[in-house]
């Protein structure tokens, strides 16, 4: 292994996210090289990747320690800071940071963002201002207005030294004054400022169904439930589903439930003859590629089922949702369109064109296409978003997509019949626009033929839905990694001697009580594994105390080979936290949710821990045990972990359980529990037993 040269072999790796393969790339290339710069940051990185904070952290501290003139450093070692919770030692760091750096645009930045973020809004925009006063910035311009807005400081605004056509922007356009609201929303009887505040609201994300939702609310005007937004008029029964995704133009901001473009499609398709249809919205504000398969992969598409993708058309590459690599976009578009030919269904994809797509735009329409310009040439740009939408429009129908054209809407004059604004910012659309997108899809729908007959390549379409979900793996440690009782209980539970060891396996139970299925899953694991986690669900709120299950535990497996460590779970396995339906399973009619719980275990426990195998037991009659196998078979391969189902242990033909050892001790039958529960099990329960 080299120490020079561009690290081509690590970079290969990473790049095709092999991530275990490339930490041991990295291990090896630092016990040749300690010192190498290039190893140590890329090793930072990857074990930030992996959720490996506190690794990643140490090396970070001593590079910024040793290249203190390295903003870079620095810079990424606040970032870890603040996602391990301590904003002050970050703030701290950076200071010192910028008395070698002084003029970073990149550590005052970050110190900025890390200021407003902690309550200091007014060091915070000093940080900002000392930033622009170096740079001329829009983009960081844009986000600092952004920010005044938030915090109600327009004077900030005003004193600001730019762009006159930015500020005029902030001040007449993004403030939304009475007379562009009129505008844009007039003809909405009930239109009020509480109106317009609480359709504006973005909600933020969660994990539900084996993909990436918006948060449930309920408000008067904005309502998500089960991590989909209401739509308006959905028929108690129905033949078929459309499925919409797309960003937050199909979730709907600056609209109330009943004006978004699924409540207007429902509307159109109740009025049609036919075939009743049900339509789902599944927008989720800054949806991309991975997101949408993911979630398409979580939709429950049914045969005769239509699903279309809004992706959202840019102008540029950097910073939009979908990227100006043709091949790699229609790659993604294909393999939704052959998951969706897997199930017998339809897929469709709707293009919104970009806001520099206009023709004859109006005075506002300008203003915002500056704004979405950001100094760059106009002519030149608005050609190049032309020539890029046709090229798409023609790789569409040379991939044999059922295309969906809208540039009808957004040209003057509009589809909608008048000369009114439609768009409140540079993506969005109000009411008016939202209806004729609908109107559209529903013309193209009711032409379409449902199904596809189209060859599906199952291995690209495995590949591509592994790296979807990779996404969700990202959005579960910005959302839980950064919390810093997960990072503590790692370290608590982190077993030493397991280091270096290649295979590490993992196994959650509740063990209410310990049965000799319980047993026979440990030994079956322990004899494939090189060390063996036991997690025995912590929380009590089962039949027997936890600390009487953990004791059960270690008595029942005592004499088995192997390294084994039981640990608690704590509150990010199995728990109130992450998967409370769990708790009520023997009530349930249907499976509860365990994706948070999956895919905490996956993203951050098993590698923080090196855990690379999960051992389950089969699950023939409980549904919520069974769904949450199946979720782990879904996601954990993807993760970097093998799923093992072992085969249930049987007594007489039936298969030991838990279950059947509360029910036998109800009816005294300690004859047949001997038979399901080791020696110290028994005795446990003989004991309890006889002291009721």
């Amino acid at each position: 292994m080299s120490g020079g040269g561009k690290d081509k072999a690590g970079k290969k790796l990473l790049r095709a996210k092999l991530w275990g393969a490339a930490e041991k790339y990295y291990d090896q290339a630092l016990a040749l090289h300690p010192d190498k710069v290039l190893f140590l940051e890329r090793a930072a990185f990857l074990k930030r990747k992996m959720g490996k904070y506190v690794d990643s952290e140490m090396i970070f501290t001593g590079l910024a320690s040793n290249y203190p003139g390295v903003p870079r450093f620095a810079f990424h070692l606040a970032k870890i800071l603040v996602e391990g919770g301590k904003e002050r030692e970050a703030i701290d760091m950076l200071e010192r940071a910028l008395l070698y750096a002084p003029g970073s645009v990149r550590l005052l930045t970050e110190l900025g963002h890390i200021y407003i973020d902690s309550g200091d809004w007014d060091k915070g925009k000093e940080c900002f201002r000392a930033v622009l006063r170096k740079r001329r910035n829009v983009s960081l311009l844009v986000e600092f207005f952004v920010m005044c807005h938030e915090h109600n400081d327009i004077d900030a605004i005003a004193a600001m030294k730019c762009d006159a056509y930015i500020k005029e922007y902030f001040l007449k356009h993004y403030f939304m004054n009475e007379e562009i609201k009129r505008e844009l929303f007039g003809d909405i009887p009930h239109f009020s400022d509480e109106y317009f505040a609480s359709t504006r609201t973005a909600p933020g994300l969660q994990l539900i169904k084996r993909s990436v939702r918006v948060n449930d609310m309920k408000s008067k005007y904005v309502n998500v439930f089960d991590g989909a937004r209401r739509t308006i008029g959905v028929p108690e029964t129905y033949d078929k589903t459309v499925y919409l995704l797309g960003a937050s133009y199909i979730f709907g901001a600056f609209c109330e439930d009943s004006h978004t473009i699924p409540s207007f499609l429902q509307s159109l398709c109740n009025s049609s003859p036919g075939e009743k249809i049900r339509v789902v919205n599944l927008g989720v504000h800054a949806m991309e590629n991975r997101n949408a398969f993911l979630n398409l992969m979580g939709a429950g598409l049914r045969k005769g089922d239509m699903a279309i993708y809004f992706p959202y058309f840019p102008v540029f590459g950097s910073g939009s949702f979908i990227s100006n690599d043709f091949e790699r976009d229609f790659q993604h578009y294909s393999a939704m369109r052959d998951f969706c030919a897997l199930k017998q269904a339809s897929f469709h994809i709707a293009l919104l064109p970009s806001i520099l797509r206009i023709e004859n735009p109006s005075a506002r329409e300008r203003s915002l296409q500056a704004m979405e310009l950001r100094g760059r040439n106009a002519f030149k740009t608005i050609r190049k978003s032309h020539e890029k939408y046709d090229k798409y429009r023609e790789l569409m129908r040379e991939g044999g997509f059922q295309f969906i054209p809208l540039e009808s809407v957004v040209n003057r004059p509009h589809a909608t019949g008048d000369e009114g604004e439609i768009f409140p910012d540079m993506i969005h659309f109000n009411h008016r626009a939202n209806k004729e997108i609908a109107r559209e899809a529903h013309i193209h729908l009711m032409r379409s033929v449902y199904g596809s007959d189209i060859g599906v390549d199952h291995e690209k379409l495995e590949c591509l839905a592994n790296e979807a979900k990779q996404y969700l793996k990202e959005v579960t440690i910005d959302n839980y990694a950064a919390q810093r009782d997960i990072m503590d209980w790692l370290r608590t539970v982190k077993n030493p001697r397991f280091d270096g060891y290649a295979r590490i396996g993992a196994i959650v139970m509740n063990c209410n009580p310990f049965t000799l299925g319980h047993r026979h899953l440990v030994e079956s694991a322990a004899a494939m594994v090189d060390g063996l986690y036991i997690f025995v669900v912590q929380e009590d709120k089962s039949f027997f105390p936890f600390a009487d299950r953990l004791s059960l535990v270690r008595e029942g497996i005592k004499d088995i080979g192997g390294a084994i460590h039981i640990v608690p779970s704590g509150r990010f396995i199995i728990s109130s936290f992450v998967f409370p339906g769990y708790f009520a399973k023997a009530q349930a009619v249907t499976p509860a949710d365990s994706t948070v719980d999956v895919a905490i275990f996956g993203s951050i426990i098993a590698p923080g821990l090196g855990i690379t195998h999960r051992f389950v037991g089969e699950e023939p009659n409980c549904i919520t045990t069974n769904e949450y196998n199946d979720t782990m078979n879904f996601l954990l391969p993807a993760l970097g972990v093998e799923m093992h189902i072992i085969p249930r242990k049987t007594d007489l033909g039936e298969a030991i359980s838990a279950t059947t050892v509360r029910r036998c001790m109800q009816s005294n039958d300690f004859e047949t529990i001997k038979r399901l529960v080791p020696a110290s099990t028994y005795e446990y329960l003989k004991t309890m037993s006889a002291g009721k």
